[in-house]
């Protein structure tokens, strides 16, 4: 049975993360959920969300939602807030159809909203939180992947740009069919200076694991380019050096846990 089950999780596995829609009208209605628009559902979220121009949105008053990971990154919101576009995936988590919806806003300084919704039906909010942990934030095309039968792992980006560089945060969140939970995070620092250059590219992957969710694994490539003090002649050849994170679910905590290898 455990093999059996292990071959299922590969196969779902296998296939590449199905591409998120983007929405940037709010008044749409929401696929499968009969007579809701995108207003809606987010009221739920935000009771004092209303249309905005260009078919946007836009919030009033405070916002409050949990920080997805100890204590939020903090900015001050404009008010009111405008939203520009969300971007959504369905998906079956324990046998239950779900929308997982990320809201992109027009100030991405202050917070960045991801929901947890039922599929069907009324289309009840099961549960939101704040991902942001940088100055900025966005949610890519594949950013909600399968991780089995009971869970999907969602991958949100976090970054800032400095004068010697950047930084990017991927943000691993887990959805069950009722909840988020936090998981880890995979940090990328871009260098940039007058006697090296390192490009570094995240890559986060499932695979199949022993127990009922998939291994999860983040590898930073780190590319370096260095020169003498003239900030022009190469120096040394250039370097390419892969580190590894992963995170294995762990049955007795009920959770990921980061481990060595």
């Amino acid at each position: 049975m455990i093999r059996l089950a292990a071959l299922a999780l590969g196969l779902a596995l296998a296939a590449a993360p199905a591409a998120a829609s983007e929405v940037d009208n709010f008044t749409a209605a929401v696929p499968g959920l009969a007579g809701k628009s995108w207003l809606d559902l987010l009221r739920q979220l935000f009771p004092d969300i209303a249309p905005g121009a260009m078919s946007g949105a836009v919030l009033s008053g405070e916002i409050r939602l949990r920080p997805i990971e100890k204590e939020a990154f903090g900015g001050e919101c404009p008010d009111p807030l405008p939203l520009q576009q969300l971007e959504y995936q369905r998906a079956t988590i324990a046998g239950k159809p779900r929308l997982i919806v990320g809201v992109g806003t027009g100030s991405d300084l202050c917070v960045a909203p991801l929901a947890l919704f039922e599929g069907d039906g009324e289309g009840k909010l099961l549960d939101a939180a704040d991902v942001k942990q940088d100055a900025h934030y966005f949610f890519a095309s594949g950013f909600v992947r399968p991780l089995g039968a009971g869970g999907q792992l969602v991958v949100a980006s976090n970054n800032h740009e400095g004068s010697g560089g950047g930084y990017e945060i991927e943000t691993l969140v887990m959805a069950t069919d009722a909840a988020f939970s936090y998981i880890g995070s995979l940090f990328v620092h871009n260098e940039r200076s007058c006697r090296t250059d390192a490009d570094e590219q995240a890559n986060i992957r499932t695979a199949p694991d022993a127990g009922p969710f998939a291994r999860i694994v983040g590898e930073v490539k780190r590319t370096a380019q260095y020169r003498a003090r003239d900030c022009e002649t190469p120096s040394r050849k250039d370097t390419v050096t892969i580190t590894r994170t992963v995170w294995r679910w762990n049955a007795a905590r009920h959770a990921y846990r980061k481990v060595a290898k």
